[in-house]
């Protein structure tokens, strides 16, 4: 039975509080004040959230009921689905889904018979506490399947880019560390906390937290970080693409430039010090116009370096020829 003697921990103020003085600081009934162990699930979270408890601790072994131990199965059931949700929109392969599901079910079915025979709260919070982190994994480990998957695939995609070699390497890179960050996030710690706290946490509508820092903790932060995953490959992909066009405008600002200068060696009307201060010049547009394409982050800025390059060149190529019809 909870007594007096027991307490929150966790104050928002870092102080510990008995629990009796909770109750009557929060207007408790001297019913609730003395038998603890009889307050329901609401009135515990109301009484708590008055405090502002971040944090529970205390032992019990409440005898548990039938509408508990239904209520406990029926959230396994929706947190069951939820992952098969999320594995779903995630567009796993049909048999990578078909298994995870299975196992899924698995689980849900030992945690039911493990919760017909239990007796006390304790009992029931660790087996639910349990098959959430069960199904949990299975989501996890599917959804690395996937993100390997499509990594793979992005990198025989860049692989086949027009692209140098070591551009080739720079992006597949990329890609690699991404699939492995994101596998990273989605290891949840081994460990289950069995410390006797997630109890009252639950009542305070908290759910606790079994993934490594930044890692899952719920079916929603395999989603999220997926989601992610997608977001940052197809990025590194449209990249790879945008420098491919970088590499071919190159080319092109290279070809222009050689015929550009071809009319600079018929010239008789100029110096040879004024012809070659031309092709200089024409060199340094050049590079100015690569920097520009390298520089480019988009499509647009790309077509509008190598246009800015071409008509720096004209400009330069046009006035040596000016000067020359003047006989400058």
């Amino acid at each position: 039975m909870l007594g007096e003697d027991k307490i929150f921990e966790g104050q928002a103020d870092g102080t510990v509080v008995p629990l009796s003085e909770i109750f009557v600081e929060s207007g408790a009934s001297k019913d609730l004040e003395v038998n603890v162990d009889g307050i329901t699930a609401t009135e515990a979270k109301t009484l708590a959230a008055n405090k502002s408890c971040i944090n529970v601790k205390f032992d019990y072994s409440l005898p548990v009921t039938p509408t508990e131990k239904e209520e406990a199965e029926s959230r396994i059931e929706t947190y069951d689905v939820k992952t098969s949700t999320v594995l779903e929109n995630i567009e796993l392969d049909e048999s990578t889904l078909k298994q995870a599901k299975a196992q899924m079910d698995e689980i849900v079915a030992e945690a039911k018979t493990s919760i017909e025979s239990c007796q006390t709260t304790a009992e029931l919070e660790s087996i639910e506490a349990n098959a959430d982190k069960q199904i949990l994994n299975i989501g996890c480990n599917a959804t690395q399947t996937k993100v390997t998957s499509v990594g793979k695939e992005k990198m025989t995609d860049i692989s086949e880019l027009s692209l140098t070699e070591a551009q080739k390497n720079t992006f597949i890179t990329e890609i690699s560390g991404a699939v492995e960050t994101t596998n990273n996030s989605l290891v949840v710690a081994s460990e289950i906390n069995t410390q006797p706290v997630s109890f009252m946490e639950s009542l305070l509508g908290i759910k606790k937290a079994y993934g490594a820092a930044n890692g899952v903790s719920e079916p929603d932060d395999i989603a999220a970080i997926y989601t992610a995953f997608t977001k940052t490959v197809d990025e590194i992909l449209s990249d790879a693409n945008l420098q491919v066009s970088k590499n071919e405008a190159a080319t092109s600002l290279t070809k222009y430039a050689e015929k550009a200068i071809v009319p600079l060696d018929t010239l008789h009307n100029i110096t040879t010090g004024q012809i070659t201060q031309a092709q200089n010049d024409v060199k340094a547009k050049v590079a100015e116009g690569q920097t520009s394409i390298d520089n480019a982050k988009s499509a647009a800025e790309l077509k509008e370096a190598l246009a800015d390059a071409q008509e720096a060149i004209k400009a330069v190529v046009d006035a040596a020829v000016t000067a020359d019809e003047n006989g400058a």
